[in-house]
């Protein structure tokens, strides 16, 4: 498990920029809307998780674990 305490508002942000639900993201994950919601409330996952949701979003692992690797202001349209 990942002590990431960015994690859950990173993992959210990502999803929500790449336009998926949490239920359009569980499916893609092959688990339950529960689990992503988990996750996005936790940092409870595990490293394959982090690096499943990592491909699914098309992020490097550690954009979603450090918060000063945010999205550029004015690039975010382009995702």
């Amino acid at each position: 498990r990942l002590p990431a305490r960015e994690l859950p508002n990173r993992l959210s942000e990502w999803r929500i920029a790449r336009g998926l639900s949490q239920e359009a993201l569980a499916e893609k994950m092959g688990s339950s809307k529960q689990t992503v919601h988990r996750h996005e409330n936790s940092t409870d996952v595990s490293l394959k998780s982090l690096i499943r949701y990592a491909e699914i979003l098309e992020v490097r692992v550690e954009e979603l674990l450090i918060d000063s690797l945010r999205v550029p202001q004015g690039l975010t349209d382009l995702l």
